[in-house]
């Protein structure tokens, strides 16, 4: 990120023709500059977006693409609803997933070993194509459940006595 100071002596991370596609840190924004577009979230540092709590935790992938060094974020996201005594049962949307690293497989594996262990859950649904064919070539699919749709991730979480595998 390139910052620059602006006419009224502010620092901002947009460049200084109005014409760019960047958009404004949030920290402190130029008067004179136009409002961005799209609106950054509450917590830009997040990985995942809740989408329901009830028995069942629902997220959603906020970006297309997981890399290596997003590993100890999504671990960090993932173990936060964990309450002693009432481990979570959690389904994680792949939807529109592009790029997912080793080290945030080898992640979403540990965790959902951790939470069986402790009598939660992780399922991942909406798994792409390719992402899906492997993990089952690489046996993951055996420690990572995987659902075909939301429903499906739903059931299975609750019931964490039996493994599922994508269609």
């Amino acid at each position: 990120m390139r910052l620059t100071t602006t006419k009224t002596g502010q620092i901002s991370d947009r460049p200084a023709h109005a014409g760019s596609a960047s958009t404004t840190s949030g920290y402190e924004r130029c008067r004179h500059a136009p409002t961005p577009v799209h609106r950054r979230s509450a917590n830009p540092d997040r990985i995942t977006r809740v989408r329901r709590r009830g028995e069942v935790i629902e997220l959603g992938l906020r970006q297309a693409h997981l890399r290596s060094v997003d590993a100890d974020r999504l671990r960090a996201e993932l173990v936060s609803f964990h309450r002693p005594g009432d481990p979570p049962h959690i389904v994680l949307s792949m939807r529109g997933l592009e790029v997912l690293s080793g080290c945030c497989v080898g992640t979403l594996a540990e965790v959902a070993e951790s939470l069986s262990r402790l009598g939660g859950s992780l399922v991942l649904s909406d798994v792409p194509g390719s992402t899906a064919r492997m993990l089952k070539r690489s046996g993951l699919s055996k420690t990572l459940r995987l659902a075909r749709s939301g429903s499906h991730a739903r059931r299975l979480a609750l019931n964490t006595g039996k493994r599922g595998r994508a269609a």
